[in-house]
């Protein structure tokens, strides 16, 4: 179901042994509403795909972001309860803003900071209704997936630098697409 379904981007193109692995790694969890999944600041340690449910992702725009880990790990956060079950209030008041709800199936997210080694998290993830996610262990996705997750970014980097461009205005999304993928990233030094 995995591949059919087309689950999690990327994994079509997987050589057999690695889907295997992947397979045989994967978990599936079921959380309840209010179940912290990562705090922003903290290192990375999986990828994950929702299957059903929904995911608040919550951003802290202070400098200090080891006093958000650390009050996501503490007892205070973990006897807490909204007050009002729309608001949230005791989340977004430690967690930071509410920075946007995914609730589509086959949502991903977390892999920014599984892409370079020691990333850390961006923003807070706090389960925001019963969900199923499908979890995808750090060393099992370095291995599986991350090189599809790089080449999307990169190709989306080429599109939007093209778009960008002067010379390609009034270019369809298609050609775009196409061409992006024969730019080659260079860096020169200056005045060269």
């Amino acid at each position: 179901w995995l591949l059919k379904d087309r689950v999690i981007q990327g994994v079509h193109s997987l050589h057999t042994i690695y889907m295997r692995k992947l397979c045989q790694e994967i978990q599936l969890r079921t959380m309840e509403k209010n179940t912290l999944l990562f705090c922003q600041g903290e290192v990375g340690k999986e990828f994950l795909v929702i299957l059903h449910g929904a995911v608040d992702l919550f951003i802290q725009f202070s400098k200090r972001k080891e006093m958000n880990v650390l009050w996501c790990h503490s007892d205070e956060y973990f006897e807490a309860f909204p007050t009002h079950e729309v608001r949230r209030d005791y989340l977004s008041g430690y967690l930071g803003q509410l920075l946007m709800t995914l609730s589509q199936p086959k949502t991903e997210f977390g892999e920014m900071s599984l892409l370079s080694k020691g990333g850390v998290r961006n923003t807070s993830a706090v389960v925001s209704q019963q969900s199923t996610l499908l979890i995808v262990p750090d060393a099992i996705y370095q291995v599986t997936l991350r090189r599809a997750h790089a080449e999307k970014l990169e190709h989306q980097a080429k599109m939007d630098f093209l778009r960008a461009c002067v010379i390609c205005d009034g270019w369809r999304e298609a050609m775009i697409s196409q061409v992006s993928y024969m730019l080659v990233r260079r860096s020169y030094p200056r005045q060269t």
